[in-house]
């Protein structure tokens, strides 16, 4: 287990921004976002409650960033200390660079979270559930179940159209009776002719992050159909240490997110600079 199910808020990154732009979202409205953003982070001097939400960090910070966040949460008077002082500026910058170089602008109607698989197929096709928790369960007072027509939903990393698809997250008896342990994860309909977490580039069930945004801005007025990824077919036999070390020679070569990741971005702005 690497990862467990707690509440983060969603960022746009530069693929999801471009596919969003591609399927009609303005560009006015990312820059609206961005501004936002920006005066937002401008404004994070002491570490207050937004500062856990406006600031993003990876796993080298993570720890920190949540004993900072427990001692607020304790009334521990730490504004003052050099140390935390440090981390917050630390903070800000990640967030500036990560603003620069990867168009990370923070969503407030959006969070990143898990999926997973509706058993009890209360869900139809084209459906979701969805509970967050800022405080992951610890208040009780806090626990919001999205309900809405349309929210976008998408992982990384996306490069087609079709990889952003439009659902609807719906509450009812039947789910607030079987789902409502399941805080801060996506739940997805197992009622689809063809799984949507297959829809959303070829996603599945086994760690992958969603990101999921209701802001009404963000929703496109179209949506591309969604590609046909096919897997290989597998053969039902004992796996031997030669198809374990073929495998690994095959994805190793086949590895190669971060060049198409490149080429993609390169394209866009080749476009971008033809018109």
């Amino acid at each position: 287990m690497i990862d467990y199910d707690k509440y983060r808020v969603g960022f746009l990154n530069r693929q999801t921004i471009l596919l969003l732009l591609t399927n009609g979202v303005k560009s006015d409205v990312f820059l609206k976002l961005q501004q936002e953003y920006i005066k937002e982070l401008e404004e994070q001097v002491d570490p207050d409650d937004k500062i856990f939400d406006t600031l993003p960090c990876g796993y080298s910070l993570y720890s920190t960033k949540e004993l900072i966040k427990d001692c607020h949460e304790n009334k521990i008077e730490v504004q003052n200390e050099p140390f935390v002082k440090a981390v917050v500026e630390t903070l800000k910058v990640r967030a500036f660079v990560n603003l620069k170089q990867k168009a990370n602008i923070l969503v407030r109607d959006s969070v990143r979270v898990f999926g997973v698989l509706d058993e009890y197929g209360i869900l139809n096709h084209g459906e979701i559930y969805l509970c967050i928790s800022p405080s992951n369960g610890k208040d009780s007072q806090d626990y919001k179940i999205i309900e809405i027509d349309k929210v976008i939903v998408t992982k990384n990393p996306c490069l087609y159209l079709g990889d952003i698809r439009v659902l609807k997250a719906v509450r009812n008896k039947q789910t607030e009776k079987h789902f409502k342990h399941l805080i801060n994860c996506i739940v997805f309909s197992s009622k689809c002719p063809r799984p949507h977490t297959n829809e959303i580039a070829a996603s599945d069930l086994d760690g992958d992050m969603y990101f999921i945004g209701w802001n009404p801005l963000l929703i496109p007025p179209k949506i591309a159909r969604p590609m046909s990824y096919r897997a290989l077919k597998t053969e039902d036999k004992s796996a031997t240490n030669e198809d374990i070390i073929n495998f690994f020679v095959e994805f190793s070569n086949n590895d190669q997110l971060g060049k198409i990741d490149n080429a993609h971005l390169s394209c866009c702005r080749s476009k971008n600079a033809c018109q």
